[in-house]
């Protein structure tokens, strides 16, 4: 059931609070009926405080026909909220916020409580994340004391700020105007592939898996070995308010070298209210044989309340065959 707010703005395109909208996934579901009676959802939506109350913009004139259909935004497959197209204007990315400054630097303090799930793979401009009143960003609402965590190019830092939100989806982006860019970038400048594998909710109770992957070059005195792809994998657990509670992560490396791989790597095989089942392969190098010594494990990742409680089981194990003497 969608929630009954009320008005923020009534001039023009009207701002209604919706309650707490975790991400553009569960937007998408719920603005189209908080805005059903008032022209309909224009796809826009926002955090005013967070893990309490969002907003969900509606057009404030009821439109009829396609005109009403264009205005439902699905969300992407992975639940990431899509960064926005290329028009040459810049984008805001908002942490939280509330209305006064006392509401900030709540937000600002949850956010230290957050950032360890970025790890040391992204690196904000000098000065932020910082506290800035929206009356002063052409673009954002104003009225409210936000936590900015940086200003972007429309093209610019798009997997970053993909990861950002996938880890964190309070996250939301605003066009803005008039600003100077102080965009989020990779510690090390290296191209990411960013992939929430999945959502899972249950009761009180959220899981999400993210994956980030890139490449990293062969050691100088290994040359056999074509490339190193590098994958980190987190799952992460939230209560129903959208409050972190705990973090899983498992770094996988391996290098390979024409069809061999060697090393370790994780496949999410399911995922339920409260468990993450992993597969994780891991494979050494045996020289000249048909086939590497490996071993294959179960690792099934389980939150019991309090804490995540990984269990490892070995399904599988293997030595090297078929060798040259």
């Amino acid at each position: 059931m969608a929630w009954l707010g009320t008005t923020v703005a009534l001039a023009g395109p009207q701002n209604i609070e919706a309650g707490p909208l975790w991400n553009r996934e569960h937007a998408a579901e719920q603005c189209p009926q908080v805005c059903d009676s008032l022209g309909g959802w224009t796809g826009e939506w926002w955090t005013t405080v967070q893990g309490e109350m969002s907003v969900c913009q509606c057009a404030g004139a009821a439109p009829t026909g396609e005109a009403r259909k264009e205005q439902a935004v699905a969300p992407t497959d992975a639940g990431i909220p899509p960064v926005p197209e290329s028009s040459g204007e810049l984008v805001a990315i908002v942490w939280g916020g509330g209305k006064d400054t006392t509401a900030a630097y709540e937000s600002l303090a949850q956010w230290d409580a957050e950032k360890r799930l970025l790890g040391d793979l992204v690196r904000f401009a000098p000065g932020f994340p910082k506290i800035v009143s929206s009356d002063t960003v052409p673009g954002l609402n104003p009225g409210f004391e936000i936590v900015l965590l940086g200003v972007c190019p429309r093209d610019e830092g798009r997997d970053e700020r993909a990861y950002i939100k996938a880890l964190h989806p309070f996250t939301y982006e605003k066009p803005v105007k008039g600003v100077q860019a102080a965009c989020p970038t990779w510690v090390e400048q290296k191209s990411k592939a960013v992939n929430l594998q999945r959502t899972v909710k249950g009761k009180g109770l959220t899981l999400s898996v993210v994956e980030l992957a890139w490449p990293e070059e062969p050691e100088a005195s290994d040359l056999s070995f074509t490339s190193v792809p590098v994958r980190w994998l987190s799952v992460v657990a939230r209560d129903g308010a959208g409050a972190l509670l705990g973090v899983y992560s498992k770094k996988d490396e391996y290098s390979l070298a024409g069809s061999r791989a060697v090393g370790c790597r994780t496949e999410v095989k399911s995922a339920s209210k409260d468990t993450v089942v992993l597969e994780r392969t891991c494979q050494g190098s045996s020289g000249a044989c048909d086939t590497d010594p490996g071993e294959r494990w179960r690792v099934t990742v389980r939150w019991n309340g309090k804490a995540f409680i990984p269990e490892e089981k070995l399904l599988a194990k293997w030595e090297a065959k078929n060798c040259a003497e």
